[in-house]
C-alpha cells in the first residue's frame, strides 16, 4: 500500500472546528514567514456561495486545504496550505488538481492565484502544475511580496 492509497481529498465544510483550527495554523505560518514584511492579510469569507472548499487527508488525519471561488470567467485558488509533516508526498498536486477538475466542471476557463515570494515550494508547485505568470487579477492591486499566476483550462 502507497501513501497516495491512504490520501483523501474531498469536499469539506471550512467552518467545523478542525478546519477553523487548521485555517489558523495556517494564518500563523504565514504571519511568521512575512513578519518582516510589510504584509496585509487578506481575509476571505469562507460561506460565500461561490466558494468551494476541499481538504486532504492522510489515515484520517487532515492534512491540508483548498479553496476555489468561481468567478464568470476564471476559478481563483485560495486558503491553500499544507502542515509541515504532510509536504513532499504529492497531496499539495492532488489538492491542485482536484480544485482544477471543480473549476472546470463549473465552467471556468482558466484558474488564477496569488502567492507569495518567500514561498518556493508552493511556486514550484503552482509552475510544475502549468501555472505561469500573470497579472494582478480582481480586486488584488500589484504587491512586491506577491506573485501572480494563471493557467488555461
Amino acid at each position: 500500500m502507497t501513501i497516495s492509497d491512504e490520501v483523501v481529498v474531498a469536499a469539506a465544510r471550512p467552518d467545523t472546528p478542525e478546519i477553523q483550527a487548521l485555517l489558523a495554523e495556517r494564518d500563523a505560518h504565514f504571519d511568521r514567514l512575512y513578519a518582516d514584511e510589510d504584509r496585509k492579510p487578506g481575509k476571505i469569507d469562507l460561506g460565500r456561495q461561490d466558494l468551494l472548499f476541499f481538504t486532504a487527508r492522510v489515515r484520517g488525519q487532515l492534512a491540508g486545504c483548498g479553496a476555489l471561488i468561481v468567478h464568470a470567467a476564471y476559478g481563483e485558488l485560495k486558503r491553500f496550505y499544507l502542515r509541515p509533516e504532510f509536504r513532499g508526498l504529492g497531496l499539495g498536486r492532488r489538492l491542485v488538481e482536484t480544485l482544477e477538475a471543480q473549476a472546470r466542471a463549473h465552467g471556468c476557463r482558466a484558474l488564477k492565484l496569488e502567492t507569495g515570494i518567500l514561498q518556493p515550494e508552493a511556486i514550484n508547485l503552482y509552475r510544475s502544475a502549468g501555472f505561469t505568470d500573470g497579472d494582478c487579477f480582481g480586486e488584488q492591486l500589484p504587491d512586491p511580496l506577491s506573485i501572480y499566476l494563471h493557467k488555461d483550462l
